[in-house]
């Protein structure tokens, strides 16, 4: 069985729903069947039963109505501008590191989040960003997933410009197409009113945000669901120094020349480790702040390159 799916017939037998809504639950995912990891992500991330309880008996009320998001198509927008230093700030808390370095060095790799936030779903449209444009050496430039990234640059342009242009292209994207879903990664109440909007013009709408605050205004609408980034944060975020403190464990890969620091993001990024890195010509420095994860960085690499040369380093 479907891990997300077992998550709701787990959280509804606990709750002792009836068989009726049950049903009506079952008919919901059944027309909605791209819904059920989201809704799993979100289960899990509540502290109450009556949060469950409350997000679950709204999709039962609203089960027969039409179906939200039915284009099947998804629209993708990253607003940059808290983006940067609460992750910082979240990743430097659940990786337990020194908050005397600042942000630790911690970077994104946008290519790798949007990668995260698509999955295999069908985009409407090329997804878009605004505030600081991604570094040139971010992988999204590489355009290996197909489609291309519009920017709208707050540093470049003037910031009330960019924001707005931003709010614009979302504006009729909700107007002037089929309801589909909406991922839009920006804090839980930054686009309130458009993200409601949204939602009654029969939307679905992922709000992917670090976990700051209450999020649990939108928990009664059933077309809302409100992601914690903190759970997905090594699938895209890394770190870039040549010595971050001097806790961390450290790997030298001395014949490195050959391996493509994106192929060393992407390899960590899918095997849920998080690194920082810096290169010295051919001479590659890896950092981790455990020794396990040392050690399953050297059995990663050594498992996909080979003949490399790697030094152990405290």
């Amino acid at each position: 069985m479907d891990t997300g799916l077992k998550d709701i017939i787990t959280a509804l037998d606990r709750l002792n729903f009836t068989t009726k809504d049950k049903r009506a639950i079952h008919s919901y995912f059944t027309n909605n069947a791209t819904s059920i990891n989201v809704a799993s992500a979100f289960l899990r991330s509540c502290k109450k039963d009556d949060e469950i309880r409350d997000y679950l008996k709204n999709i039962i009320s609203t089960s027969g109505r039409s179906v939200a998001g039915q284009s099947g198509l998804t629209y993708i927008f990253v607003d940059n501008s808290t983006f940067f230093f609460q992750g910082g700030a979240a990743i430097q808390r659940l990786e337990g590191l020194d908050h005397n370095y600042k942000y630790n060095h911690i970077t994104y790799d946008h290519g790798l989040l949007i990668k995260t936030l698509k999955g295999d779903r069908k985009l409407g449209i090329n997804p878009i960003i605004v505030g600081s444009c991604p570094l040139p050496a971010d992988s999204l430039w590489k355009k290996k997933e197909g489609y291309d990234v519009r920017v709208f640059d707050k540093n470049r342009d003037k910031k009330e410009k960019g924001a707005d242009d931003f709010l614009t292209v979302m504006s009729k994207v909700i107007y002037q197409n089929t309801p589909g879903t909406l991922v839009l990664v920006a804090g839980v109440f930054d686009y309130q009113n458009t993200v409601l909007e949204a939602s009654k013009l029969k939307w679905k709408i992922e709000i992917w945000s670090w976990k700051f605050g209450k999020t649990g205004y939108f928990n009664n609408n059933v077309n809302i669901f409100c992601i914690p980034l903190d759970q997905h944060y090594k699938s895209f975020a890394y770190g870039y120094s040549s010595n971050p403190n001097n806790k961390i464990k450290g790997l030298d890969v001395i014949n490195g020349d050959t391996i493509q620091n994106e192929s060393i993001r992407e390899l960590f990024a899918s095997n849920d480790l998080f690194f920082w890195f810096h290169r010295e010509d051919e001479i590659i420095h890896l950092y981790f702040n455990a020794q396990g994860k040392s050690n399953k960085a050297k059995n990663l690499l050594n498992n996909k390159y080979e003949d490399l040369e790697i030094w152990e380093r405290n």
